[in-house]
């Protein structure tokens, strides 16, 4: 157990201490009937294991409709994550469609291992399916992110602009709601750089490939012998800025692709050029380390806020559930610290998460028994 605990430990340090906000979209073909979904999946997570991403956009999400969403598997990548890196991972997707002749439910989602504010989605005009956009507000250590992932029709089915427009119109929306925060859209936007719907998207927003690879192909379907790029990472922000983007996902396992599309990466970094970083001191809030750690039974969490404002310390469990809120109220700039009861909780790594005006901080806590 102790070992265990040290693992997740020098993991979440590692996690928790990056400056950079790895997103991926990825299409991961749901349970396509013959195409061996079950072990498919475990090619997914493995492949995600070693990728580490920040927020995955993820299209055609399935679950069985008797499952009663046990088998969803947005929901089980991000229990996999969450078991595997020791931090909690959550999941947000919601239905579109009746999937591979009627077999299984359909799911646009988003995996994060930030915490979410808000989330919320919009239906967008039907083409093949019914087609959504879904989207959360997520506090990462590069700021507040406006986050959309959405599938879209292929040109040929004449609805995808009206898909594209209607998109746009609910990201400024969202955009004008939070006018600080960065926008990342991702998705299978089943069309390539040069169509009339990525033009129009890329009038408003960049494209995070172009951006840094230029002329180059990035090609994403098929997986196996790839000719077309139709999955995007595209952006909007003075804050941040792409430093790498790369076609992922696009390797077999054993014989197996783990679908019939490549992922997409792009990393992104503080735009130096975009936020202004005193030389003064800190521009987030101090988080101290809780003490004593480990803990048995009570222990204290320490933090020191740079301005007055709204505050919230949030603690989790390792499957990302909300285990208590001490603190959610606006406060002055200054130290503070608040008394931390385990009470009946077994014993367990758990995280915890400090936002305030000036960002998030990170922390984790661990209980012995």
């Amino acid at each position: 157990m102790l070992k265990r605990i040290l693992m997740l430990l020098a993991v979440s340090s590692m996690v928790f201490g990056q400056q950079e906000l790895k997103i991926v979209s990825y299409n991961i073909m749901g349970m396509k009937p013959g195409s061996y979904p079950e072990t498919r999946l475990k090619i997914i997570i493995q492949n995600l294991k070693q990728l580490d991403p920040d927020i995955i956009g993820l299209q055609e999400i399935n679950e069985s409709p008797s499952s009663g969403g046990s088998d969803n598997q947005a929901r089980i990548i991000a229990d996999s994550l969450t078991a595997f890196f020791g931090i909690p991972y959550t999941s947000y997707y919601s239905g579109t469609h009746m999937a591979w002749d009627g077999q299984f439910r359909e799911m646009i989602g988003i995996i994060t291992k930030h915490p979410v504010e808000q989330q919320g989605f919009a239906d967008l005009p039907k083409g093949t399916f019914s087609r959504k956009v879904v989207w959360n507000h997520i506090v990462t250590p590069l700021g507040r992110v406006n986050f959309f992932n959405t599938h879209l029709d292929g040109e040929s089915t004449g609805a995808t602009l009206g898909q594209a427009q209607k998109m746009l119109a609910y990201v400024t929306e969202r955009f004008y709601a939070f006018p600080s925060a960065a926008v990342v859209l991702t998705g299978d936007l089943n069309n390539v750089p040069e169509s009339e719907s990525i033009t129009t998207l890329s009038a408003a927003l960049v494209d995070s490939w172009r951006k840094v690879n230029g002329s180059l192909p990035g090609y994403t379907v098929p997986c196996d012998a790839p000719n077309a790029r139709i999955d995007y990472v595209f952006y909007k922000s003075s804050k941040i800025k792409p430093l790498a983007s790369a076609v992922v996902m696009k390797d077999s396992f054993r014989g197996n692709y783990p679908s019939d599309h490549a992922g997409v990466m792009t990393t992104f970094g503080v735009d130096p050029l975009g936020v202004h970083i005193s030389a003064a001191g800190p521009v987030h809030a101090e988080l101290l380390q809780n003490y004593p750690n480990p803990f048995n039974a009570a222990t204290v969490i320490h933090y020191h806020l740079l301005r007055r404002g709204h505050v919230t310390l949030t603690i989790y469990d390792l499957r990302g559930r909300v285990i208590e809120a001490p603190v959610d109220e606006v406060q002055d700039a200054g130290s503070h610290q608040i008394r931390f009861d385990a009470g009946a909780l077994p014993a367990s790594l758990y995280p915890y998460h400090l936002v305030s005006e000036t960002g998030i901080s990170s922390g984790k806590m661990v209980l012995v028994r």
